[in-house]
């Protein structure tokens, strides 16, 4: 609730920081079961003696865990058996379970923060690829359903036959654009597993949507494209891969070509909240080199680039729509 508003600083009274710091300890309580995989085997009920044997945990400690959970109403105990609570049945029912692993996976490193300060962006752990948590990460772009719309709104490409979706492993935003476009082509550069879960997503596109597994920083994009779409990569990028990267996208371009870029951008130090708090999380914490980019940087980016005409949108309250033109 404290980012409600990109106008808005978070200010926190002593009562919100209590709550913020009970709020993480139950989130950090429904990390733990749900990387046990706890959630998983309680959609049957179990006996005490069938978890532990099945999650292979130690007994005493692994009770005291259970009680916990118990009192929180995570978990509920009837008899000999136990099972989920009402709460985590109504998110497996409604498919967003994963948002508990989406943010254990992302917002673990968070416990790494004090070390990042002390000694700096080289003690960021980088995470390791993981099946889950990218399934975990694809459903949550998923839930960019609310923001599309609002997107397309601000990009034309009624002209455009061939686009290339930077990052854009799951198809999310390629499908949105052909949906709305049938005219239109795309090709989607990324790497590691997103890349099979994308396969699988676009597979009823595959006469109109190219998947390519390759480091768009360090091998050739390709060219003759009318659009370039790059949402959520800047953060994992320093400022001259920035630079190297726009200048690629611009060459890649046919003339009167345009890139869009979706992402978390600054107006200043501070500003937007939701963009400055953000920039503690995964650019901080996971990428040893990543940061925000602040608006005026990446404009003057831009236009270093050659692009023109260049405007920005505010799409969430933290994220914004960069537009520019060959």
């Amino acid at each position: 609730g404290f980012l409600e508003s990109a106008d808005r600083k978070i200010i926190l009274k002593g009562k919100d920081i209590l709550d913020a710091i009970d709020y993480a300890e139950v989130a950090h309580v429904l990390f733990a079961a749900d990387k046990l995989g706890l959630f998983k085997k309680l959609k049957e009920k179990k006996t005490f003696e069938e978890l532990h044997k099945e999650l292979k945990v130690e007994k005493a400690a692994f009770k005291i865990f259970l009680n916990g959970l118990i009192a929180m109403n995570i978990i509920k105990k009837i008899g000999e058996y136990y099972e989920n609570g009402e709460a985590i049945k109504e998110l497996i029912e409604t498919n967003y379970i994963w948002t508990i692993k989406f943010n254990s996976y992302f917002r673990d490193p968070l416990i790494n923060l004090y070390n990042v300060v002390k000694k700096g962006q080289k003690e960021a752990k980088e995470i390791k690829e993981d099946k889950e948590g990218y399934m975990a990460y694809a459903q949550t772009m998923s839930s960019w359903d609310e923001i599309t719309p609002k997107i397309l709104q601000y990009v034309d490409l009624k002209n455009a036959k061939y686009m290339l979706d930077l990052g854009g492993g799951i198809g999310h935003f390629s499908i949105a654009f052909i949906e709305k476009y049938p005219n239109l082509k795309s090709k989607i550069i990324d790497t590691g597993e997103i890349v099979e879960l994308g396969r699988k997503d676009i597979e009823r596109y595959k006469d109109k949507i190219l998947l390519e597994e390759k480091d768009f920083l360090k091998d050739e994009i390709g060219s003759n494209y009318d659009f370039v779409w790059a949402s959520d990569i800047l953060h994992y990028l320093n400022y001259e891969e920035i630079q190297h990267l726009m200048s690629k996208i611009y060459l890649s371009l046919n003339p009167n070509g345009s890139v869009a870029i979706h992402n978390f951008i600054l107006d200043n130090d501070t500003n937007p909240p939701a963009a400055a708090v953000f920039a503690l999380t995964i650019p901080l914490l996971i990428t040893k080199k990543g940061f925000v980019p602040k608006k005026k940087d990446l404009v003057y980016i831009l236009k270093s680039a050659g692009f023109k005409d260049i405007e920005a949108k505010n799409i969430t309250p933290g994220t914004k729509l960069i537009i520019g033109k060959k």
